[in-house]
């Protein structure tokens, strides 16, 4: 039995940063006694349509409901797991029984207490929303139910969960109010959402403007937080800016404070600017890459999709379309995420390679150098969801042009997040450009669970593993079957830089790279 006492069960290294700071800690912070007040000026670049923490998937989002909502567990950037509203935890031998203590005096805005069954309730609630919680539902695949007991409450599971104690740091598992459970759906999406967090919506105009006051008598942080008190900020207006470019000349130019989604397009631009600090820091989760469909057309062959992962160039992706401080992926793991294994041996270009897997598998060259079997062209299409990965478009670009040099004709595809979404889950595409983040192995259970049995046996033997190490080398195997037919065409490492002005002091992230705004203060 595992116990965490005012404590950390420390997992693995997660992600770092190389600017604004050392991981862990408040980002920049100066001499002095932080200031109250100010307001801060963060920039997104689309409007999700939806505030709710437990039903965003989106970056930004997340981070904005990060501030809203506290969980019962916090990751800090190096990975270890805190307490927070949990103040102790005990986990059953085999991984299938999580208990928390429930710490006195935490209370949401509308005042109402914490209590262990309201946790219960909010468990209960997410394992029901199945797909309206994309990030919160997974993590609770095999939930069974809670029992409370004082102030106690028990969740269990009908299957080993290792990932769990993890899971339960993220915002989407965030408790909010029974009121807040008595609302729609889209109540709640609209902003109608009470959480225990320094900040509570004032106001959200979809594609407008988002506003979050500072909740007064917040006083139950992560302790490793400086600030154990009222937020600093008396608010954070969020403002959508869809043009990155015009995004970056707003932040070097004191319009905006804080940027959240720098895309790989405007890194360089700002990276080194005076006045501003960029956390660089890589994601943790998977490396981005074009998860392939193995299931239903062209793709479905093996050949096909060792072709197409031989076809790659990737240090021309990187070079040509990508910033200064992008790398080319070395696996399917993120290096800083628990577990990673390298896997670069297998991600070597060869073209010769590639035309001969699919000479095999009986694509011949065409007239127009497209190859046909069978009369029909190898044709495919290659999905990313729009606006987010817009700027990724020109990587695309170059990966058509390496693809048709082998032979195989690929159309670029964008679509909502919506339906990309969706046609991932019912395996409608070909290849589809995405990333997963989740600072823990199981993420590719996360992305690749039900590609093939033999992968979810093992991902299945990661959840039932509670040693770190054996759990990390069984993780290894994994990524490598998956891998070795190709689930995942990996081109980069994912990161996720972030900017903001040097009068916003005392950033700090976590392990997702997510901010906590309740440490920030400015200091003009």
């Amino acid at each position: 039995m595992t116990t965490a006492v005012a404590g950390v069960v420390v997992l693995a290294g997660c992600g770092t940063g190389t600017g604004g700071g050392e991981p862990g800690t408040a980002a920049g912070i100066p001499a002095g006694d932080p200031v109250a007040g100010g307001t801060l000026r963060w920039r997104a670049s689309s409007d999700e349509g939806c505030i709710d923490p437990a039903q965003v998937q989106l970056r930004p989002f997340v981070a904005f409901g990060r501030q809203m909502v506290d969980s019962l567990t916090y990751q800090n950037n190096d990975g270890e797991i805190e307490p927070w509203l949990a103040s102790e935890w005990t986990v059953n031998e085999d991984a299938t029984a999580f208990t928390f203590t429930i710490r006195d005096g935490v209370t949401f805005g509308d005042g109402t207490p914490v209590t262990a069954d309201i946790v219960k309730r909010n468990y209960d609630a997410i394992s029901q929303m199945g797909v309206a919680s994309p990030l919160g539902s997974p993590v609770l695949a095999g939930y069974t139910g809670s029992s409370v007991e004082g102030n106690t409450v028990t969740m269990s599971f009908g299957k080993p969960s290792a990932s769990f104690l993890q899971g339960s740091s993220i915002p989407a598992l965030g408790i909010v109010s029974q009121a807040t459970l008595d609302r729609t759906l889209a109540e709640r999406c609209a902003g109608q959402v009470d959480g225990t967090g320094p900040f509570e919506v004032q106001e959200y105009v979809r594609n407008s403007t988002i506003t979050l006051a500072r909740r007064e008598g917040y006083a139950w942080p992560p302790a490793s937080f400086d600030n154990q008190g009222n937020a600093y900020l008396d608010s954070i207006s969020v403002q959508f800016v869809p043009d990155g470019s015009v995004a970056v000349g707003m932040i070097l130019s004191d319009q905006i404070d804080f940027v959240t989604d720098i895309v790989v397009t405007d890194a360089d631009r700002i990276v080194n600017s005076p006045g501003v600090t960029v956390w660089e820091a890589i994601q943790p989760g998977t490396n981005t890459g074009l998860a392939t469909n193995p299931k239903s057309g062209p793709m479905a062959d093996l050949r096909v999709r060792q072709a197409v992962n031989k076809a790659i160039n990737r240090e021309e992706l990187v070079a040509a379309t990508l910033s200064s401080i992008d790398t080319i992926a070395p696996g399917i793991l993120s290096p800083k995420n628990p577990g990673f294994a390298d896997l670069s041996e297998m991600l070597t270009m060869d073209v010769a390679g590639a035309g001969a897997l699919l000479d095999q598998a009986g694509w011949i060259p065409g007239p127009d150098g497209v190859r046909i079997k069978d009369g029909q062209p190898l044709s495919i299409e290659i999905m990313y969801y729009v606006p987010p990965l817009a700027p990724y478009q020109p990587m695309l670009e170059l990966i058509q042009q390496q693809l048709a040099e082998v032979g195989i004709e690929a159309e670029l595809s964008p679509q909502t997040v919506a339906q990309a979404f969706d046609n991932e889950r019912t395996f409608n595409f070909d290849l589809s450009l995405n990333g997963r983040t989740r600072c823990d192995p199981i993420v590719l259970a996360d992305w690749f669970g039900g590609y093939d049995p033999e992968l979810d046996t093992l991902m299945a033997a990661v959840e039932a593993e509670p040693d770190t190490a054996r759990r990390n080398e069984i993780a290894a195997q994994a990524q490598r079957f998956a891998m070795e037919n190709v689930y995942l065409v990996p081109t980069n490492v994912w990161r996720y830089p972030q900017a903001y002005r040097s009068e916003v002091q005392g950033v700090v992230f976590d392990c997702a790279n997510v901010p906590a705004m309740s440490e920030v203060w400015m200091s003009e």
